[in-house]
């Protein structure tokens, strides 16, 4: 799973891209994508996911924690319950 940190090594390296293409007067690709202006606004999104990435852990291990707590009482009384058994038995 990426980090923030390598997410921002990894963005840190793509502006480096895009400044050095940004510069190159031979550089001309067909597609939109891949023209500084499309690299420009892959750039700011990437930077905008990056950001909300720690708001979004934060909501994403919640629900974790609310969806398992069931299951975990669950488990924990049907181990419980095995133990007693074979101790009995």
């Amino acid at each position: 799973m990426p980090t923030e940190s390598g997410d921002m090594k990894l963005l840190g390296n793509f502006r480096k891209l895009i400044d050095h293409v940004s510069g190159e007067t031979t550089y001309k690709p067909s597609n939109d994508i891949l023209k500084p202006a499309g690299l420009e606004a892959q750039y700011t999104a990437a930077q905008a996911a990056t950001r909300d990435v720690p708001a979004n852990m934060a909501a994403y291990k919640a629900a974790i924690n609310d969806a398992s707590r069931p299951t975990m009482r669950s488990i924990g009384s049907s181990c419980a319950r095995a133990i007693k058994e074979t101790e009995q038995g």
